[in-house]
C-alpha cells in the first residue's frame, strides 16, 4: 500500500509519513543476526518502500541503519550451486536482494552513483558481493 500510495500521490507527505512512523520502528529493529523479516514484514519490502518514497523521513530511516546495511552489502553471501550444477532459489533471492539493498543505500547523499557500485558473484568461493565503499 505503501509503495502504491508513493507512486501515486507522493505529495500526500503527511499521509506517507503517518504510514511510515511504524514501519520505520520495524525497520530499527533490524540487525545483525536478525531475520530477513520483522513481524512479518521482509527487509527487502521496507527497502524497496524507502527508495520509492525517497524522502527525508526514509533518508533519515536508513542514515541510522547505513553502516548496518553497507556491512550486508560488503560481506560474501552464499550463491552455491545444487549438486545438478543449477542456480537455486537461493542464489536468485540473494542477487536480488543485494540489489534492493544497494539501491535503498544510494537514496543517501554519501551514495549517489548506483551504477559504480557493482554487484556480482566471485568465481572462486561462490559467494556474492558489492563493492560499495565504507563512507
Amino acid at each position: 500500500m505503501l509503495r502504491l500510495l508513493a507512486s501515486v500521490r507522493p505529495v500526500d507527505e503527511a499521509w506517507i509519513d503517518k504510514l511510515l512512523g511504524p514501519l520505520g520502528e520495524r525497520f530499527l529493529a533490524f540487525g545483525p543476526g536478525q531475520a530477513a523479516s520483522q513481524k512479518g514484514i521482509p527487509l527487502s519490502y521496507l527497502l524497496m518502500a524507502f527508495t520509492d518514497i525517497d524522502n527525508e523521513t526514509t533518508k533519515e530511516l536508513l542514515g541510522q541503519k547505513k553502516e548496518w546495511l553497507v556491512q550486508l552489502l560488503r560481506k560474501g553471501w552464499i550463491t552455491g550451486r545444487l549438486s545438478n550444477g543449477k542456480i537455486s532459489d537461493g542464489d536468485t533471492y540473494n542477487l536480488l536482494g543485494k540489489y534492493i539493498i544497494r539501491n535503498a543505500v544510494c537514496t543517501l547523499p554519501e551514495y549517489p552513483e548506483k551504477e559504480r557500485y557493482r554487484i556480482y558473484v566471485d568465481d572462486a568461493e561462490g559467494r556474492c558481493y558489492c563493492d560499495i565503499p565504507w563512507k
